[in-house]
């Protein structure tokens, strides 16, 4: 399965191909939109015995991608993040969900508006990739309240994030996110 590929630009390719399918085929029948949804969250469930790698990533895309499906699982996408919620523990997954969220807040901020308290706590993770990611999304659904959050990871060279954004896959440091975060919040 493509989700699954170690090779960054395939996984890529593969979570963008099924956002903009799964959209159009909701276009025509939405239940089968939903229908892919429901399996993609199933994935994430312990009971399922999946591996979800590219899971939450694909959740993100597809919601980007289609308004009334982003709508309906908006509040579950945001509950991977939430510690009495459906919280995902394992680190690569939180940077997942994180993506899935940053991406979903490009199209439609005002669906993730409620996930401001969940993520600056997870500024301090001892991860990188999930400080970074956590970074990123506050850049486009933050407010002035989260520039006092975002200030001190400024100093945060430590480790190096990937993260995928317009189609290529970047190494970027915290603090190189933190600061384009915090440009964005600034326009």
């Amino acid at each position: 399965m493509p989700l699954l590929q170690p090779e960054e630009r395939i996984k890529w390719r593969a979570v963008v191909a099924s956002g903009v399918l799964t959209a159009k085929l909701a276009d025509q029948d939405m239940e089968a939109g939903r229908v892919i949804l429901r399996r993609l969250t199933w994935n994430l469930t312990e009971e399922s015995g999946n591996c979800a790698f590219g899971t939450p990533e694909t959740i993100g895309e597809i919601s980007a991608n289609h308004s009334q499906l982003a709508s309906e699982f908006a509040p579950i996408l945001i509950s991977y993040i939430h510690p009495i919620g459906n919280f995902l523990e394992y680190e690569p997954l939180q940077c997942g969900a994180l993506w899935g969220l940053g991406r979903l807040s490009q199209v439609s901020p005002e669906l993730t508006q409620g996930a401001i308290p969940l993520l600056t706590p997870l500024l301090g993770s001892p991860d990188s990739n999930v400080r970074g990611h956590a970074a990123w999304v506050l850049g486009y659904i933050g407010t002035s309240g989260v520039i006092g959050w975002l200030h001190p990871l400024l100093r945060d060279e430590d480790g190096c994030v990937i993260l995928y954004q317009d189609g290529i896959v970047q190494e970027l440091s915290v603090a190189e996110i933190a600061k384009k975060s915090l440009d964005k919040i600034h326009k």
